[in-house]
């Protein structure tokens, strides 16, 4: 439980959390930079609705406003006592960095605030939140669709690829001549932090698998409000999380016709009171408890709320609920709400690769062997580049990543490369090849 600060006696408050604590415990906690937020200082009195002057501000701030200790537990230990926290799954608790922008001054207009801008130059951004709802993190979201085609090509022998990945991406020479080829649309970013003067040229990059964890299904709710008000053209549709529509349309008393529509369409009854309208309808929904299933508030006869709850889990099942009501006041709803689908992030691992040449000194005999997949796949995909390679700056094709830059600033955008773009050729069409031994020449003449 978090006291409050004695300022006479405290100054600064340093606790570790529980993921502090872990790495203690492994011999891996190495603090290397801090840093100091103000989130919890109120410098405008006038957003709690206060009124003073400029000189009291200061005091208020300093002297008046009590602080509480650090916060090290981000979840309640009743649930987190269950939790098998690793490196590789961490736990929900394991809070490290929250709301920080880069390592940088302010540089810059002072109205402009430390931003990032990122441009994608190859695959493309589909959408962007600013908060991640399935973790609970306040870490920006991009999400980004990148597409690979196959394509039936002639066949023909590239003498000078421009990458080695060419030939990979190649099949052999079928009989009529022809061969597969893949064309990859791989993600190509540029980030900059903008408005800061950097400090440092280092940043971190994680890699996590995101797995499906627990799911919940969305419920709605119906309440039959006037039973005597019902006629033949009200109606209500439920869409189920596999986009499954179901009409279902009041009919009077003894009627069992099923109205045609587009959907599938069934008739529930609506008469004698609300409460038996009410059961009508509750049956009728759960003829398709292949996608609904249905209750009424409690066990009490005249209850007159309908529960209604996807069979399937998902957050796809929050869907709308369509009301035709030409009586108007027949009835009311809550549409579907509450479906989750819970990620559960895992972490891979970067091979752990050190320089031949450290410090002027021969440290290895031979330089470090690439990730290769072995015979424990236990170890392989625990491995980023058992799936895919990440490459940085000067590790990037020279090529495509002018050709990238040179796209996005003829569309007002930007981008600064770290390479010299200067000799690379946007000529895209064929090769020209040179023969290495000159130029045929007359031979000389002996005196």
């Amino acid at each position: 439980m978090a006291k409050f600060l004695d300022k006479k006696e405290q100054v600064y408050d340093l606790k570790l959390t529980p993921y502090g604590h872990s790495l203690l415990s492994t011999g891996e906690f190495k603090p290397v930079y801090y840093s100091f937020y103000d989130d919890n200082v109120l410098y405008d009195g006038a957003y709690a609705s206060m009124h003073e002057r400029q000189n009291e501000i200061q005091t208020r701030i300093k002297e008046q406003t009590p602080y509480t200790e650090g916060i090290v537990r981000f979840s309640d230990v009743e649930n987190t006592v269950e939790e098998n926290s690793s490196a590789e799954m961490p736990s929900s608790d394991m809070f490290r960095l929250d709301m920080t922008l880069g390592d940088g001054y302010i540089d810059g207009e002072p109205e402009l605030a430390p931003a990032w801008k990122v441009v994608a130059l190859q695959s493309q951004i589909t959408s962007s939140v600013s908060f991640d709802e399935l973790n609970n993190t306040t870490i920006p979201q991009l999400n980004i669709n990148s597409h690979y085609r196959k394509k039936i090509i002639d066949a023909y022998y590239d003498f000078d690829p421009e990458n080695i990945r060419r030939l990979h991406a190649e099949s052999a020479t079928f009989a009529d001549g022809k061969s597969i080829t893949l064309i990859p649309d791989e993600p190509l970013f540029y980030i900059e932090e903008q408005n800061t003067q950097l400090l440092t040229e280092n940043f971190e990059v994680e890699i996590f698998e995101v797995q499906q964890g627990a799911s919940r299904r969305a419920t709605a709710t119906i309440e039959i409000l006037d039973y005597s008000n019902f006629d033949l053209d009200e109606a209500i549709t439920l869409v189920a999380t596999d986009g499954k529509a179901v009409k279902f349309v009041s009919g009077v008393a003894n009627s069992t016709t099923a109205a045609d529509g587009p959907f599938n369409t069934t008739t529930f009854l609506a008469e004698t009171s609300n409460a038996t309208t009410a059961a009508n309808l509750t049956t009728v929904i759960n003829l398709f408890s292949d996608w609904f299933t249905a209750v009424r508030g409690d066990t009490d006869s005249t209850e007159t709320t309908i529960t209604v709850t996807q069979t399937t889990a998902g957050k796809q099942g929050n869907t709308d609920i369509t009301l035709l009501d030409p009586g108007g006041g027949s009835w009311t709803y809550i549409k579907f709400k509450g479906g989750l689908t819970q990620e559960i992030l895992k972490r891979k691992y970067f091979s752990e690769e050190s320089n031949q040449i450290q410090d002027g000194f021969l440290v290895k005999d031979t330089p470090s062997e690439p990730f290769r997949p072995t015979d424990e796949e236990e170890n392989n995909i625990k491995n980023a580049n058992y799936y895919f390679h990440t490459l940085i700056d000067n590790q990037i094709d020279s090529v495509t990543a002018c050709r990238g830059a040179r796209d996005f600033n003829k569309e007002s955008y930007y981008v600064d490369l770290d390479f010299d773009c200067t000799n690379v050729s946007s000529n895209t069409g064929a090769k020209q090849y040179y023969d290495i031994y000159g130029s045929e020449t007359e031979p000389e003449e002996c005196q």
